[in-house]
């Protein structure tokens, strides 16, 4: 059982490339890059089938930073560790791609001073932790993007672009056996495996072929359900990745996919998480204005008042009936708790915190904060001074360069993902540190790097 479930995502690596290349656009004889020439006249042979290769590396580490994103499969063995140095070892391998166009020296010598103080500050133990993450993960994710910009800005994009191909690819799998199999049970489990996430002990969780996974129960409008968790091992986390990349399709992709977006908004409603509703109406609002009519709009403004009131009483009812899935309390209850628990901890250490990753080493002694948000872990942990980096690279970065450059779209993914990192708990992650890492890189690419605003026609590409 264990060997199943410890090839199965490297099967599925290869599958998911294949299938994302089938919904990625190339239209108009297209470079991978967004270039306007043909591919005849600016690549040999040799050149193509790098690029392709440049993909296929990218879809891969990709792919592994979703995994790592607390799905079911880091129960099993030693897989946390493979997909720790397997991203390590791909990001080494794009980085030979790139040779000689990395120039972000002084900012790593600036981030690695800096970041002295925090690990002169860590939990006793968790020193390992500290390295692996804030000087390994962040600053090859850096040293990444800085090779991709200076290529081409739409070089970038294109790169966030495939995680969204994949994690679309993901929600049909979900959804699939969600409905027929959860729901319908038209489909049967094909094995149960252990599972230990909520720390209350090992429990088995029935799963499909091992890619998919019952994890969490919930209420919902009075009913008992069985939450959409895909591979993951919780809802809240299934809704970040679908948020996230809910947001590239509707800020990156100019050439909108409406059954893409479709596709993630129903399984971010079949996550059944406050977020993921929250989210929904935000991004649903802002399609309204963005993409409808004139006259549209103004009858949806006229509507409001009752489409309010109509939001006002399903969240109520979805408040009343949910169950926060870690300790069966109210979840804006518990969140609140854990909100004001994470200030009283960092207000008696305001700058340092009371070390980083306490939160984590004190899970086994019974730690009772951080289980809801990773904005107030930060500063409860790490004080105002980490609260400050993740604060800069997804906000104040991406604002600066709108007011420097007038681009509105990677900025507003940013501040996306600022809002639901800051209310799920994932302070540490490699999907977060890779955004992190994405914002802080391009502090120096505002000056240094001659303005290119995208056209229509290079978005075309994605």
């Amino acid at each position: 059982m264990l060997q199943i479930g410890l090839s199965n995502p490297c099967y599925i690596i290869v599958y998911l490339f294949l299938m994302c290349n089938t919904i990625k656009s190339n239209h108009n004889g297209l470079t991978i890059d967004g270039s306007s020439k043909p591919i005849s006249e600016i690549e040999t042979a040799g050149q193509l089938t790098q690029s392709r290769f440049v993909d296929f590396l990218e879809y891969v580490l990709l792919f592994l930073v979703i995994l790592e994103f607390n799905t079911a499969y880091l129960e099993f063995g030693r897989f946390p560790t493979f997909l720790f140095y397997g991203t390590v070892f791909l990001t080494f391998l794009l980085l030979l791609f790139r040779k000689g166009a990395i120039n972000i020296g002084p900012l790593l010598v600036f981030y690695y001073l800096g970041s002295f103080l925090p690990l002169m500050n860590v939990y006793p133990g968790t020193e390992k932790r500290f390295i692996k993450f804030f000087w390994i993960i962040i600053p090859l994710f850096m040293l990444y993007f800085s090779s991709l910009r200076r290529v081409s800005f739409d070089r970038i994009i294109s790169f966030l672009i495939k995680y969204s191909n994949i994690v679309v690819i993901l929600a049909l799998i979900s959804l699939v056996y969600w409905v027929f199999g959860t729901n319908l049970e038209m489909i049967q489990p094909t094995l149960y495996v252990p599972n230990s996430w909520r720390g209350d002990g090992v429990r088995l969780i029935p799963t499909y072929h091992f890619i998919y996974f019952e994890t969490q129960q919930s209420s919902f409008m009075g009913y008992e359900t069985v939450r959409n968790s895909g591979i993951f091992n919780e809802g809240p986390m299934y809704n970040m990745v679908l948020c996230v990349a809910l947001s590239m399709e509707l800020f990156l992709r100019t050439r909108k996919s409406v059954w893409r977006i479709i596709v993630l908004i129903i399984t971010i409603f079949t996550t059944f998480t406050t977020t993921g509703f929250l989210f929904l109406g935000v991004a649903i609002a802002w399609v309204v204005f963005v993409f409808f009519s004139q006259k549209a709009r103004v009858f949806i403004i006229a509507s409001l008042p009752l489409l309010i009131i109509g939001m006002m009483n399903f969240s109520n009812a979805i408040v009343e009936d949910k169950e926060d899935s870690s300790s069966g309390a109210n979840s804006v209850d518990a969140r609140t708790t854990d909100i004001l628990t994470c200030i009283d901890i960092g207000l008696a250490n305001p700058v340092l915190g009371q070390g980083l990753f306490t939160k984590k080493a004190t899970e086994s002694e019974g730690g009772t904060y951080g289980f809801s948000n990773s904005l107030f872990t930060i500063f409860a942990d790490g004080g105002l001074y980490t609260v400050f980096l993740y604060f800069a690279a997804l906000v104040l970065i991406p604002l600066r360069y709108f007011s420097r450059k007038h681009m509105i779209f990677w900025p507003l993914l940013m501040f996306s993902f600022f809002i639901i990192f800051a209310f799920t708990a994932s302070p540490f992650k490699v999907l977060t540190l890779l955004f992190v890492a994405f914002g802080l890189t391009m502090f120096t690419q505002i000056n240094d790097i001659i303005e290119e605003e995208l056209t229509e026609e290079e978005y075309e590409s994605h």
